[in-house]
């Protein structure tokens, strides 16, 4: 399978310390070239197609702390969720770089994918010329057909896709979720958002993750926790 290459099963292998298994376990620099390769091919018909787009950002809302049952301080009790002040940014692909994790909304159209295929050819130039740089690896959802999330992930991005969890825990893994709101409807939708979130969660914290969804719909990841940029509407 895909997802076992570079798990070393020699005996004397074994009995390795966990991180130098994992160590094992990372994709090649060969891997990681040919991953290159593949987004880049794959993005380029729409990457070429961006044009800067503004938009605005909001930071999850965080609850307030509370007091103890019994003090009084007036200044200070429960006041229910903080609110964010919204940001204004004439370019979200420069914005996307100063925030780890956030959804990207917008109404069909306004350039989500756009803008996330270009992020991704983005990344994969500057980790092709640096070994240090994250690496990208952007899912399209709506080509999840029926496979488990381990599989698809390995058809989107079949040189490093069974390497996750190793490129996260060595911060170097750009995690794009594409068309949350296009999962296919096959009787497995559900099913499949659980997936998705339980493999974020599972991912590093350092871990950048960006998802794409209609406006909507966006209220599905608003568990999520993560920060949101809302595209402006196109206009002619």
């Amino acid at each position: 399978m895909a997802h076992e290459r570079g798990l070393r099963p020699e005996p004397d292998f074994f009995d390795l310390p966990p991180l130098l298994h994992e160590l094992c376990a990372l994709p090649t620099r060969q891997d990681e070239r040919a991953h290159f390769a593949h987004v880049r091919r794959f993005t380029n018909t729409l990457a070429v197609r961006y044009s800067p787009v503004g938009g605005t950002g909001q930071s999850p809302v965080r609850p307030r702390p509370s007091l103890l049952p019994g003090a009084d301080f007036p200044s200070l009790r429960r006041r229910g969720p903080a609110k964010s002040t919204p940001i204004s940014y004439p370019d979200l692909l420069a914005a996307l770089p100063t925030l780890k994790r956030a959804i990207v909304l917008g109404d069909s159209g306004t350039g989500k994918s756009t803008l996330l295929h270009r992020l991704a050819a983005d990344l994969a130039h500057r980790a092709a010329a640096d070994p240090a740089e994250a690496v990208p690896v952007l899912l399209t959802l709506e080509n999840w057909l029926g496979s488990q999330l381990p599989d698809f992930v390995c058809q989107q991005a079949p040189d490093v896709g069974w390497g996750l969890a190793p490129l996260s825990n060595q911060k170097r893994l750009f995690l794009l979720l594409d068309g949350w709101d296009d999962i296919p409807q096959d009787g497995l939708n559900d099913q499949k958002k659980q997936a998705l979130h339980e493999l974020v969660k599972q991912l590093h914290s350092d871990t950048p993750v960006f998802v794409s969804c209609r406006t909507q719909f966006g209220h599905e990841l608003a568990s999520w926790g993560f920060a949101s940029l809302t595209l402006e509407p196109f206009t002619p």
